[in-house]
């Protein structure tokens, strides 16, 4: 009730004494609201039916979606599953190659090591001196 109602009920309390003028206005709001209140049931009673197939409604698809996220989430899991067997294979594989890689470089270490060809002296190339130019250093009787 609001604070108008509260009012009113309290005056029609106080006064008792059945005497007129504010009891009977009293009277009259409190029809009134009875017959908005029972308005408001009513439409409200209308209503009920609507919202219930709605809910219904809504029900049905949020079940439909919890399967729908189960059906996600195992298939999310297999998929999981399966990359990590694939890693794994993976990781084996790169393991093994790197073990190979690393017996070979072993070897080629200690061949080097005990084959290595021995240091050489390299042959010193004799360059010709460039010969004295004997003639004339005019550039009229060079073109020519």
């Amino acid at each position: 009730m609001s604070t108008l109602e509260v009012t009113n009920v309290e005056l029609v309390e106080k006064r008792g004494d059945g005497s007129k003028g504010e009891g009977t206005r009293t009277n009259k709001r409190k029809t009134t609201e009875k017959a908005t209140m029972e308005e408001g049931v009513t439409k409200l009673e209308h209503a009920l039916p609507e919202h219930d197939a709605r809910d219904e409604t809504l029900e049905g698809h949020i079940d439909e979606m919890t399967e729908v996220i189960k059906d996600l989430e195992s298939d999310m899991a297999s998929t999981a599953e399966v990359l990590k067997a694939q890693t794994a294979e993976v990781v084996a594989t790169m393991t093994a190659e790197i073990a190979e890689q690393q017996a070979k470089i072993v070897v080629r270490q200690k061949a080097v090591a005990n084959n290595g060809p021995a240091p050489r002296e390299v042959p010193k190339v004799k360059i010709r001196e460039p010969k004295c130019y004997k003639g004339a250093r005019d550039t009229k009787e060079l073109d020519n």
